[in-house]
């Protein structure tokens, strides 16, 4: 509960940043609704463009139901209108003549408005319409301002627009005689939906800049915020919870695009408009849906999967209702699709303060986004409906709710993250401890090894250095092999290593050879070689009886190999087993060069000491019959290696 008080002050940022939005849009420009048109005659005579801002057009515009009034005839020639419409508004279910006319239809519209008598060439005047369904043109005093898309008197001669727009106005007396064609066969409800604004041309341009920086904040911020969270993903695809969460950033992007914020859809005006249109009911119901398989994801033990499967079920049939059913069969699903969001929008938010109750980890940062998201998304709802007066602003509710789970979720990664760090930490501080204990494991048993293998050495040699002088010759030996193709596959570094462990093992079977013929100083009889023979045998016996006791390092099983086979022969006239060419150990082979150049150049109680050069004639001599030649070939190339070890490892 340390957290609480920085989830406060996250959630009270957030909130004041949904209220600071929704001000700054609303008083974006400085737009105020002027007195209302009466009976298609709108009065600004008293209004100060200056002092008072833009105005928004609104009131009853004279409406003339399938009726295109020619713009450029006498005001006093036109006939009277079938009624008189309120703007904005749809014109859907207005009656004329006793009856509701449809959404599908043509109409003009037409307003008077007296301008304000301060009103000069200076002040060049200009209009903001945000939507009119679904084409339009526009004439001022007789004369085409502006149009979008294509009105006409049925489906095939009409086109869809797209919106907003900008256009200036044409230097004006004392009024505006506005006329407007619009048509609509393309959407559910025809007619001027939004606000018209007028005001000077360079206030208007202003307030359009506005909404650009608004569009490029917003989306930019959504964006960042998605590909930032499919990064984190991309190195954890385990939590599922920040992959739903960039999918419904990304989506609702698309969806604020193509609802919001017209402005960055025209600057792609490329796409037909139907593609734009069924995206952003699409986009609605994808979108809806992912959020609550990302809220389900983040507290799957209170959140029902009935709801979500349904919710993924409602999703799929809406959006495949606008792909393949005509506009007024999707526009209800649509319609029932909104009642549904209110109930499991409700049901969310219960969910998450649920989730407060049990002490889930993120469940305040949820629900504060949640509300937030969902009562910007009520608000636009209600707006596109008429029913208050506010403005659109999901896209802010989203913003709000991107940042608050982007925080919570980042917090919760920079949590996992010092966990691995502290788990990390105390893992390598384990291996280190395990492989100091296994230094020290090695150690003992390599110490215990050569106590053993000194013990040999001491009843046969004295307190010479012969066993360290056979593991450097054996090493070197080896290391040298590593540069011949025909071993590389076989002798590596840890070759190496374990040939230095185990070469002192090759004669530890002599502990069992009896004192009068070890140390005897003349020749053997044959009796006596059989016996002495025999350490070989017992010496790979010796070996294998203590693998079985501490298991089988890789240095054991060699020096098991070498006690075994050191004094087999290339020709096959060694012993014990007889063994020839590469039957015989490749470790085996290079022992037996080293232990015999030791033991030539060795003075033994039954022989002097031989020089350098002939130790190693005598083992140019032994060439393919006692030895590997191919050992032979590079010990010849080393020899300089072999006298320095053995001058400085000289018996004392």
């Amino acid at each position: 509960m340390r957290e609480l008080p920085r989830v406060k002050s996250v959630t009270a940022l957030s909130c004041l940043a949904i209220f600071a939005s929704i001000f700054s849009i609303n008083c974006s420009g400085a737009t105020a609704t002027a007195t209302a048109a009466r009976n298609g005659v709108l009065d600004l005579r008293s209004w100060d463009l200056e002092k008072n801002g833009q105005a928004k057009i609104t009131g009853e515009w004279a409406f003339y139901w399938k009726t295109f009034l020619p713009p450029d005839a006498s005001p006093g020639t036109y006939p009277a209108p079938s009624s008189f419409i309120d703007v904005p508004e749809s014109w859907r279910g207005l009656s004329i003549d006793g009856e509701n006319i449809p959404s599908d239809g043509y109409a003009t519209y037409r307003l008077i408005v007296l301008l304000p008598e301060n009103i000069n060439e200076k002040h060049l005047l200009a209009l903001l319409i945000r939507n009119i369904a679904t084409s339009f043109e526009l004439f001022v005093n007789g004369r085409r301002v502006a149009g979008s898309g294509l009105p006409g008197a049925d489906h095939d001669s009409s086109a869809p627009g797209r919106f907003p727009l900008t256009t200036p106005l044409p230097s004006a007396g004392s009024h505006l005689d506005m006329i407007i064609h619009t048509a609509n066969f393309h959407q559910w409800e025809g007619g001027i939906w939004d606000d018209i604004v007028i005001g000077t041309e360079n206030e208007i341009r202003q307030a359009q800049i506005v909404l650009h920086s608004y569009e490029i904040f917003i989306l930019s911020s959504i964006v960042i915020m998605a590909l930032y969270q499919l990064t984190l993903w991309f190195f954890r695809r385990k939590d599922r919870a920040v992959l739903n969460f960039a999918i419904f950033c990304l989506i609702m992007a698309v969806r604020i695009i193509t609802t919001d914020f017209k402005y960055g859809i025209n600057l792609l005006p490329f796409l037909p408009w139907q593609l734009v249109h069924d995206v952003k009911y699409i986009s609605f119901f994808l979108g809806f849906a992912v959020f609550i398989g990302y809220i389900r994801t983040m507290f799957p033990t209170v959140f029902s999967r009935i709801i979500a499967k349904i919710t993924v079920t409602a999703a799929v049939i809406a959006s495949v209702s606008v792909v393949f059913l005509p506009l007024a069969i999707y526009f209800r699903v649509f319609q029932m699709y909104e009642i549904m969001t209110f109930g499991f929008g409700s049901y969310t938010i219960f969910i998450t303060i649920r989730a407060i109750y049990r002490k889930i980890e993120g469940a305040r940062s949820v629900t504060i986004g949640t509300i937030a998201l969902f009562i910007t998304m009520v608000n636009d709802i209600l707006y596109s409906a008429r029913i208050i007066s506010t403005a659109y602003i999901f896209s802010w509710g989203m913003l709000v709710f991107i940042f608050i789970q982007a925080w919570m979720l980042a917090r919760r990664s920079h949590r996992l993250f010092i966990m691995v760090e502290r788990q990390s930490a105390e893992q390598r501080q384990l291996i280190e401890e395990r492989t100091e204990a296994q230094r020290k494991s090695t150690i003992s048993r390599l110490g215990t090894i050569l106590g053993l293998a000194k013990l040999a050495e001491y009843r046969d040699e004295g307190t010479g250095f012969h066993l360290e002088r056979m593991r450097e010759y054996s090493r070197v030996l080896t290391a040298s092999l590593m540069n011949r193709t025909e071993y590389k596959e076989l002798v590596n570094q840890e070759y190496v290593n374990d040939i230095y462990h185990s070469a002192i093992l090759h004669d530890i079977g002599k502990v069992w050879v009896k004192d009068n013929i070890l140390l005897k100083p003349g020749r053997l009889n044959e009796e006596e070689f059989a016996h002495i023979k025999k350490h070989t045998t017992r010496g790979g016996n010796i070996i294998r009886d203590i693998e079985r006791q501490i298991g089988t390092p890789t240095y054991l099983e060699m020096g098991r190999e070498i006690a075994y086979s050191h004094h087999e022969k290339w020709d096959g006239s060694g012993y014990p087993q007889g063994l020839y060419g590469e039957n015989i150990p490749l470790s085996a082979r290079i022992v037996a060069v080293a232990d015999v150049y030791d033991a030539l150049t060795s003075e033994r109680p039954y022989k002097k000491a031989f020089s350098h050069e002939k130790a190693i004639s005598i083992i140019n001599e032994g060439r393919g019959s006692h030895f590997d030649p191919a050992l032979v070939d590079v010990f010849l190339k080393i020899t300089p290696e072999f006298d320095r070890i053995r001058q400085e490892l000289v018996a004392r």
